[in-house]
C-alpha cells in the first residue's frame, strides 16, 4: 500500500523533528566553546521552554552542594495570605516522583536563579493559576527560596549543619490580563 501524502509529510515531520532533537541534545551535552554556543543560540530558549534540555549536573564534579526549598506567598484581595511549596521530590511517592521529576528540575535548576530570571513572570502567573480560588482576586505573588548548604557526609553525620538562609527573590502583581 502506498503511503498518501499526509501519512509522507507526517513520517517525514517526524523523522526531522528526531534528528533535530538529537542533534541539539548532543550539542547541549558538549564542553562549552564558542562554536558550540553559536549553533545551539537558536534552539536554546525553545529546549528550555519545553524542557528538553539535559545536564551532566549528577556526575558532575562541582555538583550542587545546597538543599534549595522554593515557595510563595499568595496575597488575596480579602487580605488572607495562602503560602504555597513548590513539589519537593524528596516528600512525593514512588509515582507521583515520576510526574514531578521534570518540575522539579525546572523550578530548583532554573526558575530560582538570577540567570533564568526571564522565567519569574510565568512562573508567577502559574503559581497564580495553580492557587486561584472562588471569589478571590490574588493581589501578590511573592516568590521565595530557602536554602542551607550541605556538608560533607561525615560533618552530617555527626550533626553539623549550615544555617538556613531565606531570599524573597521576585513579587508579582497580576494584570486583568492575567485572568487568575
Amino acid at each position: 500500500m502506498v503511503p498518501t501524502m499526509p501519512q509522507r509529510i507526517y513520517k517525514w515531520s517526524v523523522n526531522a523533528f528526531v534528528i533535530i532533537y538529537v542533534f541539539v541534545l548532543t550539542l547541549w551535552l558538549l564542553y562549552p566553546t564558542p562554536l558550540r554556543t553559536a549553533l545551539l543560540t537558536p534552539f536554546s530558549t525553545t529546549v528550555v521552554y519545553m524542557g528538553l534540555w539535559q545536564g551532566w549536573g549528577v556526575f558532575s564534579p562541582n555538583i550542587r552542594r545546597t538543599d534549595i526549598t522554593l515557595g510563595a506567598n499568595i496575597t488575596y484581595n480579602d487580605g488572607t495570605v495562602y503560602a504555597w511549596a513548590f513539589p519537593r521530590i524528596d516528600k512525593c511517592g514512588l509515582v507521583e516522583k515520576m510526574y514531578v521529576e521534570r518540575y522539579r528540575k525546572f523550578g530548583y535548576d532554573h526558575a530560582n536563579w538570577d540567570d533564568h530570571s526571564y522565567m519569574w513572570n510565568d512562573f508567577a502567573r502559574y503559581v497564580g493559576r495553580v492557587n486561584k480560588r472562588n471569589g478571590k482576586k490574588i493581589v501578590s505573588i511573592e516568590l521565595f527560596k530557602a536554602w542551607c548548604k550541605l556538608r560533607p557526609m561525615e560533618q552530617a553525620l555527626r550533626g553539623e549543619r549550615e544555617g538556613q538562609h531565606f531570599s524573597r527573590y521576585f513579587v508579582y502583581h497580576p494584570t486583568a490580563e492575567d485572568r487568575i
